[in-house]
Order: C-alpha cells, then structure tokens, then sequence
C-alpha cells in the first residue's frame, strides 16, 4: 500500500514541475524548465511502473485488500489527472486536449457509476479493456511530459517528435480502449438487469 500512497503523492508533484517549468521557462530559462520537466517526466514514468510492481507484490505476498485494490485504483486517477490537466495546462495541442478530456469525461461516469452500484450492493471489476486503457494512457502522458522536457532541453528534432508521435498514439489508443470499455461495462450492467 505504500507504492499506492506514494503514486498518490506524486500526481500533483508532477504537476507542480511542469506548471513551473512552463511559468520559469521565459524568467529563469530553458536548462531550469528543462530540469524541471525532466524530473516530473522521471518521477511520472517512476510512479507509472509502480502501478504495475504494486498489484504484482501485493498478489506475491498475499497482502490484497478492498482498501489496496481502491486505493490503486484511485492512485491510477490521481496520477492520470494531474498530469493531463498540467499538460491541458501548459502546452497540449488542441487533439491531445479533446482525448485527455474524452477520457477524463469517461473515468469520471464510470466511477460514479461503481459508485452507485456499489452502494447498492453490486459491483464490478476493472476489465481487460479499462486496463488497457490505463496501460495506454499513462505510457501517452509519460512520453508527452517527455517530450516536454526534450524541447525545453532542446533535444534532437528526431527525438522530440518521436516522443510526440509515441504519446500521441498512446493516447488515441486509449480513448478507443476508453470508450470500448466504457460500452461494454454499460452493455453488461444492462444485459444483468434486464435479465
């Protein structure tokens, strides 16, 4: 539960970084903005591969919980939220905003519907599709927080529009996943209570 915790704390630090290398990067220069993205890109990718040692570990030592099992999935949220609205924020072009917030539109309906549900005493589990779309999304925002701290660094062209491409196409597939998802849980609930 501490990797959860700590995912959850590194959402809004990140986006601290990358509001403040945007905010410095005409005051203090382009090699601070450039730290500073870099290390909201490290820690980003950092909290991104503990989502995946954190269930591993926990299934590993047989330490599952409902409260770890909410809790990473709330770290999933935090960490995917802080980024994009930084990203919205800052830089993002006018597709990677209207696929963040299509996406961000659609985390929100299905929680407060397993909300719902699970106040009613149904509930259901996180499908293949929704984490897919979480493995695309967080590998999107990471390349594009990368890219960030490649163009304020001034990296090769080949690189930074690599970055773009990549988190770009990450995100696309995301939203696809997003929305397949998103059909299939509410077919699923529909075809459970007409049933």
């Amino acid at each position: 539960m501490g990797l959860t915790l700590l995912r959850i704390g590194l959402g809004p630090v990140c986006a601290v970084l990358l509001l403040a290398a945007d905010g410095l990067v005409f005051r203090a220069g382009r090699d601070v903005a450039a730290a500073l993205s870099a290390t909201a890109a490290g820690l980003f990718i950092f909290a991104a591969l503990t989502d995946a040692a954190d269930g591993w570990l926990a299934r590993r030592w047989g330490v599952t919980s409902l409260l770890g099992a909410g809790l990473d999935h709330a770290a999933d949220k935090v960490l995917s939220l802080c980024a994009a609205l930084a990203l919205i924020a800052t830089w993002a072009p006018l597709d990677v905003v209207l696929i963040l917030l299509a996406i961000l539109a659609r985390d929100a309906a299905i929680g407060g519907l397993r909300e719902g549900l699970a106040g009613g005493g149904q509930a259901f589990g996180v499908g293949a599709l929704g984490k897919a779309k979480t493995v695309c999304l967080l590998g999107g925002l990471a390349a594009l927080i990368s890219f960030q701290a490649a163009a304020y660094g001034a990296a090769a062209l080949l690189v930074q529009q690599g970055l773009l491409v990549l988190g770009r196409g990450l995100l696309y597939l995301a939203l696809a996943a997003a929305l397949a998802s998103a059909w299939g849980y509410v077919a699923a609930l529909n075809r459970k209570n007409n049933a």
